[in-house]
């Protein structure tokens, strides 16, 4: 669609070449925040991400912008180029002056070429893991990621991240740019603290049924990559009480679930261990996670950002167990929301345990700081800031 007779400035597009995990769900508020400031809105993704926003904002502009299943990592690099010259093209023929990529990570090269190719008024980026100028990450590859987006992040780049720890490792780098740390904001079905009407499907509500009979149950959620640590909560499981289980809940990544399986049989926990390997949608969430006892985030250090289960766990008042990832701890210490245990040692895990079962964790304030409402003002603030 062309946007005759529009002001520029009062049309943004928002880009994310995902609609995988709760890409959407994050999006659907980015793209809210634009409409209540009145922004024309034209949201680029893929099929699914279209249509996903296209019923829920049936006024929003869309353009389909298919990235496709990569097989190697060449394939999957050359494809996010295509994504983003493509929304960068876009955006330069109708004469769009503001784009919002809402996921820069594991996208740095591609976004660099593009906006080093195709200028546009005003780039936003939002960056939700500090994998590449962390610290602890130094590889060569890595090195060049942080030169890269300190380039990108000059001029008139707006860098939008979720973590002051972010703000702090990226000046640590010399990366300076408009940093605007917004919180990331609670599923808006899970802040209203009700069971949620739509009904499980069958597979759900047997999970749900197996995880409340359980007299401790451990909660390990989300897709089982190697950061987030599913292979160490089954360590785990070696120092806690006999009848505490542990239930992994999500998409197999790094780890299968064979792999897990056959990790709970070498350390005779095999009956203690139970892997759901699917991804979950958004309606399912809470009912799942009201049913655990703990939420477990066994992070390695390696993972830097913000961690959905934790936002989750915390606005309703469930206790968390986790790791000393800095991001996590951070997070944790901060606002009083679990406890943190400094190594895999068996007297370290059961304090940090017996303390998450004995204490009551509020999710009042939590809830305040991370209410949908407020991102979206917060986003919404941020539109209008960069088209002034």
């Amino acid at each position: 669609m062309e946007f005759f007779g529009m002001n520029k400035r009062k049309i943004i597009a928002i880009a994310d070449p995902y609609s995988t995990g709760h890409h959407l769900s994050y999006n659907k508020l980015l793209v809210e925040a634009a409409r209540r400031n009145d922004f024309k809105v034209v949201y680029i993704s893929d099929r699914i991400g279209c249509k996903y926003i296209n019923e829920i904002f049936p006024d929003t502009d869309i353009f389909i912008n298919e990235i496709g299943i990569s097989n190697s990592k060449i394939s999957r690099e050359v494809k996010k180029i295509v994504f983003y010259i493509r929304a960068f093209q876009y955006c330069r023929r109708r004469d769009i002056a503001c784009l919002h990529i809402a996921y820069i990570d594991r996208s740095i090269f591609s976004i660099a070429l593009a906006n080093s190719a195709i200028k546009i008024d005003k780039l936003l980026i939002t960056l939700h893991w500090n994998y590449f100028s962390s610290p602890e990450n130094n590889s060569l590859i890595n090195r060049l990621e942080t030169k890269i987006f300190s380039w990108l992040s000059r001029g008139s780049v707006n860098t939008n991240v979720h973590s002051g720890l972010i703000v702090d490792d990226l000046y640590i780098h010399n990366i300076k740019s408009k940093y605007t740390p917004y919180p990331i904001a609670v599923l808006p079905s899970i802040t209203s603290h009700e069971e949620n009407k739509l009904s499980c499907d069958g597979e759900i509500d047997a999970l749900v049924t197996l995880i409340r009979k359980a007299d401790v149950s451990l909660l390990c959620f989300g897709g089982m990559r190697y950061d987030k640590g599913a292979d160490l909560a089954v360590h785990l499981l070696e120092s806690l009480p006999e009848y505490t289980h542990l239930f992994i809940v999500g998409k197999p990544e790094y780890f299968s679930k064979e792999y897990l399986n056959n990790l709970a049989m070498s350390l005779g926990v095999e009956s203690r261990m139970h892997v759901y390997d699917q991804y979950i949608a958004d309606d399912d969430i809470q009912s799942i996670f009201n049913a655990c006892s703990i939420v477990c985030l066994p992070y390695r250090e390696s993972f830097s950002g913000q961690s959905g289960p934790l936002t989750i766990a915390a606005s309703l008042g469930k206790p968390i167990l986790a790791s000393n990832n800095r991001f996590i701890a951070f997070e944790i210490n901060n606002q009083s929301i679990g406890e943190v245990f400094d190594s895999l040692s068996f007297h370290e895990v059961n304090r940090a345990f017996i303390k998450a079962l004995e204490k009551s964790y509020s999710p009042k304030e939590f809830i305040e700081k991370h209410d949908p409402e407020r991102f979206i003002e917060s986003i919404g603030e941020m539109y209008k800031v960069n088209n002034d």
